[in-house]
């Protein structure tokens, strides 16, 4: 829920933030606050940070900006090439690339103040990895069985969401919108 929060803490803070007092607004930036220095899984948990700290900056919380740079790097350092991640340092490419790995990092790529070459590098990346991955999903929506629940199994399809969210034509809109909705269908 901590990534959770901080994306919606981005988005819509006029509706999550802005109605709080005093007391409440404290309570959630210590939450959020310190669970930031706690290790999280060496693999695309690295974003949950992340993407704490964007939500973090938005509603104006000053916090040790050392600690997301050191993510970033270190998620950046899991990039193989073509598009692909390794999640983590694990001999092995999954769906989480696609529902974690470039989710996240189109998300941050859209979201993020600054840092336009890391923003342009993860757009990039997204783009080399669209012709690839397009190949996991069959004419019917269907995709390859991964994960531990149901939800795994329609995660995957969270990448074509995230590409229309950063505005990243990857592949031409309409072959996005068709991956996307017929998996969903699916």
């Amino acid at each position: 829920e901590l990534a959770a929060l901080g994306f919606a803490l981005r988005l819509i803070p006029q509706h999550l933030w802005d109605p709080l007092d005093e007391r409440a607004r404290r309570n959630v930036a210590t939450y959020l606050l310190e669970a930031r220095p706690l290790q999280f899984a060496d693999n695309n948990w690295k974003f949950f940070r992340v993407m704490i700290d964007l939500g973090l900056e938005r509603i104006g919380i000053d916090f040790d900006r050392i600690l997301t740079e050191q993510y970033l790097q270190e998620l950046e350092a899991f990039y193989l090439e073509d598009g692909w991640y390794r999640d983590g340092n694990v001999p092995r490419v999954d769906h989480y690339i696609p529902f974690a790995m470039h989710f996240y990092g189109l998300i941050y790529a859209a979201l993020a103040a600054t840092d336009e070459e890391r923003k342009h590098r993860f757009r990039e990346w997204a783009r080399l990895f669209a012709p690839n991955i397009r190949h996991w999903f069959a004419d019917d929506g269907g995709a390859l069985a991964f994960g531990r629940s149901m939800t795994y199994r329609v995660a995957c399809a969270g990448f074509w969401a995230a590409l229309a969210f950063a505005d990243e034509e990857a592949l031409p809109w309409g072959e996005v919108k068709g991956y996307y909705l017929r998996h969903l269908r699916w």
